[in-house]
């Protein structure tokens, strides 16, 4: 999770650096955010239908596949918007197969009595890596360029690949003779028929919406125009901007 919060960052400041354009830069994240809405009820159905944890180490590899082609493309000064987008949406796909594989391994592991501990403690510990993974990717782009912060993100996933491919942990329970399809369409049926759930969804879409406009599209945007770009808060010298990326500086 920290990777994946310095991988906006250096993503942000890679894309404003190769072509300028917040329009760009709010596709290339829009192409995640779609593709992890259409693909999360599929992600919830085989996370319960496989093993959980090797639900997330598949997961974790094509994001962090994903992320070395962004790398790559970046570090070799031939990355495209549109090879970005489309990294981006497969990021974004397997992204939708893992979060429901990780909310429902936690019951799995912990003793019913201590699960409200374990959920504080694991939402304490992902909110503080969110923030300093965001501190830290700033950094990295500031003292090297984005290219290099986006391929430590990649190497993350697969540590963390390794790490969770180590869990035992029982296979998903499912209702036997039950088709995918039949299971996409029982799911969308409860989550319609709980009128608060829908409209809290709808609700935290809107507000992530236009949060995630604010900060990943509009924070670099301004950092980089009148800030003094990535290494604003950082004591790192700042470099001169390449071709690839103005924001290093």
């Amino acid at each position: 999770m920290a990777g994946s919060a310095m991988a906006p960052v250096a993503l942000a400041f890679a894309v404003l650096g190769l072509t300028g354009s917040t329009t760009d830069l709010g596709l290339v994240l829009a192409a995640r955010s779609v593709a992890t809405i259409i693909f999360l009820l599929l992600g919830g159905v085989w996370s319960d239908r496989l093993p959980r944890h090797l639900v997330m180490v598949g997961s974790n590899l094509v994001s962090g596949a994903s992320e070395a082609a962004v790398a790559v493309l970046l570090l070799t000064g031939s990355a495209k918007i549109w090879e970005l987008a489309v990294l981006a949406f497969v990021n974004g796909c397997s992204s939708a197969f893992f979060f429901p594989a990780s909310t429902g391994i936690l019951p799995q592991k912990v003793p019913v009595p201590m699960l409200q501990q374990a959920n504080a403690t694991l939402r304490l510990s992902l909110n503080a890596t969110n923030i300093a993974g965001a501190a830290i990717g700033g950094i990295l782009v500031a003292a090297t360029s984005p290219g290099w912060a986006i391929a430590i993100d990649a190497v993350s996933f697969g540590l963390a690949a390794a790490t969770i491919g180590a869990m035992n942990l029982p296979p998903g329970m499912r209702l036997e003779g039950s088709s995918v399809f039949a299971e996409l369409h029982e799911g969308w049926r409860d989550f319609w028929s709980r009128t608060w759930l829908w409209a809290i969804v709808v609700r935290f879409g809107v507000v992530n919406a236009v949060q995630s406009g604010a900060l990943q599209v509009l924070g670099p945007a301004v950092a980089k125009r009148h800030l003094g770009g990535a290494a604003v808060g950082c004591s790192c010298s700042p470099r001169r901007p390449s071709a690839l990326s103005s924001a290093a500086s």
